[in-house]
């Protein structure tokens, strides 16, 4: 039994003590039994797990302050009630090394995935399912299965819950095949857990948000009772054009800890986040994080970092990859659209130099038909005065042929007209494909809701009405996409110019 308790022990220590969301007070009690050890591990186990708020990488990098963001599938674990703003499927896959250079060469990983798909053609709210595992190698595991939904209830007011199945297992080896304690109540142990979670869009810069996990208290212990306690996670988030801030204040079984994160995005792709979480236990720790995208496509990374409270570790890594379904889509849209933008500004453009050109060669023509004139008037003038002279000379006189300076600006009269011609030719054709681009976009808008069901993307001058009309054939019913879209329109109704929306 020394050994058992030994290896137990240790690894109790390190895992229960270096996980940051997980602090405990784990007793040993060096005169007690190897089995005492163990029944002392897995309760104390039971009331530090299944409470984690951070399992994604952005999550992480953001020091855990996230719950009045919620923006995407990790909405499932932070807070539910961020999934009522999904427009499209996304998934959220990560993995973490968590607290690794643990002097008994412990490894601790953390894996999760996440899945959100709007339902609306079925229920009205967004629906999402995840997995996550915790597992401390040759010892313990812990897995969590999830399903969730939400929905918007009032203008800007998104509710949403999760039921959970928890579920933690020991591993069976020489050490605990012989303890009493496994034997009766075997190596595993299963509860169901239930979240609740509100988020509120004050205006387009503020949102707040008020979660509760394991508010039924479920009853994880082997051999006797042991309830998780009820978590309380309230947080702000102030929006930036291109970034955001969140606070979050968090309250478990006694204790409590602050979290400030910060997320900001260069160039329109990469993002940077720092974090940072203090708790009543001595818990200080510094996060920071990076983060791509390119198109559906996202990569995430975190690092966070244990200032106190905790020694013996190099620190905690995460990666998470992500897809957003609709996202290509709205790309190629966006980019189809684009395209089309610079062709009617290419044709704008070579029509307005055609159309310069045409004055140019007006004026060219007036000028030559002055000149024309001129000559002519010069020619008849030269004429009348070689007529007069014919008349008045005894003596033979060269007569000048007047009709070659004239027939010459005459040709070149001609030859100008030629071009004015052909320019207002062209000039008519840059017009017709100028009206066929613009015809060409305005049947796309118009399209783009049976294109894309479900959603639609915002052309200049809508309004919700208008896009009810083009939706349903009835303005009347734009409150039903002002509902489905409160979390992301703005005050009063507004949107923008190619912002996606939700299509009840």
């Amino acid at each position: 039994m020394k050994h058992l308790k030994g290896k137990i022990n240790m690894k109790a220590v390190n895992f229960m003590h270096f996980l940051s969301r997980r602090s405990i007070n784990f007793a040993v009690c060096c005169s007690l039994a190897g089995a005492i050890a163990v029944m002392t591990f897995m309760n104390t186990q039971a009331q530090a797990g299944f409470n984690d708020s951070g399992l994604g990488a952005r999550t992480a990098g953001m020091g855990q302050a996230f719950s009045a963001v919620s923006n995407d599938a990790n909405a499932i674990n932070t807070n539910p009630a961020g999934l009522a703003g999904l427009v499209n499927p996304e998934l959220s896959a990560s993995y973490g090394k968590l607290f690794t250079g643990l002097g008994d060469d412990s490894k601790i990983g953390q894996g999760y995935f996440g899945l959100a798909f709007p339902a609306r053609q079925y229920v009205p709210g967004v629906i999402g399912i995840g997995w996550d595992e915790l597992r401390l190698s040759e010892a313990y595991c812990e897995t969590v299965f999830t399903g969730a939904y939400a929905d918007t209830i009032y203008p800007g007011l998104s509710v949403g819950g999760s039921l959970k199945y928890l579920r933690k297992t020991y591993v069976s080896d020489g050490y605990t095949e012989s303890d009493p304690l496994f034997a009766g109540n075997g190596y595993a142990k299963s509860g169901l857990g239930i979240d609740l979670g509100g988020l509120y869009r004050v205006n387009e810069n503020y949102t707040v948000a008020l979660v509760f996990k394991n508010i039924n208290r479920p009853d994880m212990g082997l051999g006797s009772e042991d309830r998780l306690p009820v978590q309380a996670r309230a947080g702000a988030a102030y929006w930036l054009k291109k970034g955001l801030v969140d606070l979050d204040v968090a309250v478990s079984g006694g204790g409590y800890d602050v979290s400030v994160g910060a997320e900001r995005m260069f160039q329109g792709r990469y993002l940077f986040r720092l974090g940072f979480l203090a708790g009543n236990d001595s818990k200080r720790n510094a996060s920071l994080g990076f983060g791509s995208r390119f198109g559906a496509v996202n990569f995430d990374y975190s690092f966070t970092l244990p200032l106190a409270g905790v020694a013996g570790t190099t620190g905690s890594h995460r990666l998470a990859f992500g897809f957003k379904f609709g996202e290509a889509e709205r790309d190629a849209d966006e980019e189809a659209r684009r395209a089309s933008a610079a062709a009617i500004r290419d044709a704008k453009a070579r029509l307005a130099e055609q159309e310069e050109q045409i004055k140019a060669l007006e004026q060219k023509v007036r000028e030559q038909e002055e000149a024309a004139k001129r000559a002519a008037e010069e020619a008849a003038a030269k004429a009348a005065e070689q007529a007069a002279a014919l008349e008045l000379s005894t003596v033979p006189v060269t007569v000048i042929e007047p009709a070659a300076p004239k027939a010459a600006a005459d040709a070149a009269l001609e030859l100008l007209k030629e071009e004015l011609e052909r320019s207002r030719k062209e000039a008519e054709s840059f017009r017709e494909r100028l009206l066929t681009l613009e015809e060409g976009r305005k049947a796309k808008a118009a399209a783009a809701p049976a294109a894309r069901s479900g959603a639609y993307v915002v052309q200049e001058g809508d309004t919700l009405e208008s896009i009810a009309a083009k939706v349903y054939g009835d303005g009347s019913k734009w409150p039903s996409i002002y509902k489905a879209n409160a979390g992301s329109v703005g005050r009063g109704g507004t949107v923008k110019p190619g912002q996606t929306l939700a299509i009840p």
